[in-house]
């Protein structure tokens, strides 16, 4: 399913993980930063926020192209000892759950990329959304989703409190919500 490669030094180890694309056969690359095994083994703190320097958020889409590569790093990091938050649709969910990452919705648990477009189109600009939105085309309904989430993206980054986030290319939102 995928490999993990490690390059320690005292303080990190830099993980590569290696996925296979679900439709091609070229590896998809991802590199994170995992704690040492010395800061793996720290004790965490109990309390009703999340420790910021274990914690990690992984935003993604359903799709197993965006999906497996991130799977793969979302259990790396849950083996390096990190509080994985890996927000993607419910249709992956036990995809998720089974790497020991916690599964995270946008907003509801019934949340739907394409919906969500359509209701920002139509309730919140007033326009009439496009013909490929209503087809199933991603890239004409991830700009308007963003604006339906990032109100409670905002609202959860506040209670994780993570140390990075890592997201896919198809997840304008989570740029946005880096950058706030």
């Amino acid at each position: 399913r995928s490999k993990h490669l490690a390059h320690s030094c005292p303080h990190l180890c830099i993980a590569t993980v290696l996925g296979q694309h679900s439709r091609h056969s070229h590896p998809c690359y991802i590199v994170a930063i995992m704690p040492s095994d010395e800061a793996a083994k720290r004790p965490r703190t109990e309390g009703s926020q999340v420790e910021a320097a274990s914690s990690v958020a992984l935003l993604n889409t359903a799709g197993a192209g965006h999906n497996n590569p991130m799977l793969s790093l979302a259990e790396a990091l849950v083996v390096g000892g990190w509080s994985v938050y890996y927000f993607a649709p419910k249709s992956v969910r036990g995809e998720i759950e089974g790497t020991g990452a916690s599964w995270c919705h946008y907003g509801s648990e019934d949340w739907d990329l394409f919906s969500a477009a359509r209701h920002v189109a139509e309730k919140r600009l007033d326009a009439k959304p496009d013909a490929e939105v209503y087809t199933g085309m991603m890239p004409y309904a991830v700009v308007p989703a963003t604006l339906d989430m990032l109100p409670y993206l905002i609202g959860r980054m506040a209670q994780i409190r993570p140390k990075f986030m890592v997201f896919d290319a198809a997840c304008p939102w989570a740029w946005v919500l880096s950058q706030v």
